[in-house]
C-alpha cells in the first residue's frame, strides 16, 4: 500500500474513532478503561465456581441499585445538583449494572469461562465507577455510593482470576 494511503487510512480512523474520546459537549471524556488495566498472567489460577460465587455475590450486591436511587433520589429532579443529562446518565449506568452483573453471574453459573466473561468484568468496573463519579458531581453520594463501592470491593476480588490489576481507589463517598 502506498505511504500516503496509508496516512489516509490512519488519518480517516482518527476521525472515525476522535468520538469516542469525547463526552457529550466535546469535552474528554472521563475514562477509566486505563483503570482496568490487564496483567501478563492471572495472579490466580482459574476456579469456575470460585468466581462463579464471588460473581453471584456482586449480582445480589447491585442488584436494586436503580430503585434505591429512584427511591431516594430520583424522585425529585431539583436534588443534588439539578442536572438532568447527569441524573439521565447515572439512572442508564445502574441500571447497565444490574443487566451486567446479573448476566455475568448466570453466565459463570453456566460454565462459560474467563474469556467469554472478561468483558463483562470490564465493564461492570468501568460502569460502577463511572456511577460514584457522576454521583459526586450531582453532591449526592450517600448511600448509594457506599452500595456501590461494597460491589467494587467484591469486583476487585474477581479480577485476580482475569489477569487484571486493581485500580486505584475512589475517594470515599462524603457525608451530606
Amino acid at each position: 500500500m502506498p505511504r500516503s494511503a496509508s496516512r489516509r487510512t490512519a488519518l480517516l480512523l482518527m476521525i472515525a474513532l476522535a468520538p469516542l474520546g469525547c463526552a457529550s459537549g466535546g469535552s474528554p471524556a472521563v475514562s477509566h478503561a486505563a483503570a482496568v488495566t490487564p496483567l501478563a498472567a492471572p495472579a490466580k489460577p482459574w476456579d469456575q465456581a470460585a468466581v462463579a460465587k464471588l460473581a453471584a455475590e456482586l449480582a445480589k450486591d447491585c442488584t436494586h441499585l436503580y430503585d434505591e436511587w429512584y427511591r431516594e433520589q430520583g424522585i425529585d429532579p431539583k436534588i443534588g445538583s439539578g442536572d438532568e443529562v447527569r441524573r439521565f446518565q447515572l439512572e442508564y449506568k445502574l441500571r447497565r449494572i444490574e443487566e451486567q452483573t446479573l448476566s455475568l453471574s448466570s453466565e459463570l453459573a453456566a460454565g462459560k469461562g474467563r474469556a467469554e466473561t472478561t468483558p463483562s468484568v470490564e465493564d461492570v468496573g468501568e460502569l460502577a465507577r463511572d456511577a460514584r463519579v457522576i454521583l459526586s458531581q450531582m453532591y449526592v453520594e450517600l448511600p448509594l455510593s457506599k452500595r456501590i463501592d461494597a460491589a467494587l470491593a467484591v469486583w476487585v476480588q474477581v479480577l485476580p482470576y482475569y489477569g487484571i490489576a486493581p485500580p486505584a481507589p475512589l475517594p470515599p463517598p462524603r457525608e451530606r
